[in-house]
């Protein structure tokens, strides 16, 4: 079954769906801030579940919100969840005059459980925003494909791999492109050196597929 939804009720949708989650749970998002999400998981990986989230460095967290927001991150990791962090941007901030030493590009927003499959506009957040969502529930063909989308992250931007978050590093070099080096090099603007070995310049067109799927999802309001 496929719902299609845009309201400012997207975040208890989810809610509602993870909850019948029985076994795993993986979360793809920008953004955690809400306390009713954490209550959920941490419910949910004391019952056994396997949870998986990937989401962004503790940096990147509003520092209204970053100590409890951290501490209950932290919270979730020491009883079994798993934290994967994505440390690369991608992108020139210089282009821009909205970089100030902070510059991550990860906004992608993705839930797939045991039971259903999840794409959606909003943040984990307190704040009261018209989202949409699409829920795809008890279709093992989108469950699987939503669950190698999150497993490729994985593998591309936090495994390590030759001392380097992921294999996109390996990937941009293996595609012999000219000034190559610039293509990590660090943007003046960003005042940290944090992201020294995060940082992509752009992604060279001969590593970006061709063979792109176009699939119609007929949905229900």
């Amino acid at each position: 079954m496929k719902t299609f939804e845009f309201s400012t009720e997207v975040v208890k949708r989810v809610l509602t769906e993870l909850e019948k989650a029985e076994e795993f749970i993986k979360i793809s998002v920008f953004q955690i801030h809400l306390d009713e999400l954490f209550d959920l998981l941490e419910k949910k990986v004391d019952a056994g579940l396997a949870i998986d989230i990937f989401t962004l460095p503790y940096d990147s967290i509003n520092e209204i919100v970053s100590d409890r927001v951290i501490n209950r991150l932290d919270k979730l990791s020491e009883k079994g969840a798993n934290l994967h962090l994505c440390k690369w941007n991608v992108g020139d901030p210089e282009r821009t005059t909205t970089a100030i030493g902070r510059w991550y590009s990860f906004h992608g927003k993705f839930i797939v459980t045991d039971k259903s499959a999840i794409a959606l506009s909003a943040n984990f957040t307190k704040n009261n925003e018209l989202d949409a969502i699409i829920v795809i529930t008890n279709e093992q063909s989108f469950i699987d494909n939503f669950t190698e989308r999150f497993d490729e992250l994985l593998d591309l931007f936090v495994l390590e791999r030759d001392g380097y978050n992921g294999k996109i590093r390996k990937k941009i070099i293996e595609s012999r492109i000219s000034d190559i080096e610039k293509v990590f090099e660090l943007p003046g603007v960003i005042q940290t050196t944090t992201h020294q070995n995060n940082w992509i310049r752009h992604y060279p067109a001969t590593i970006c597929s061709n063979d792109i799927e176009e699939k119609k999802i007929p949905i229900s309001w």
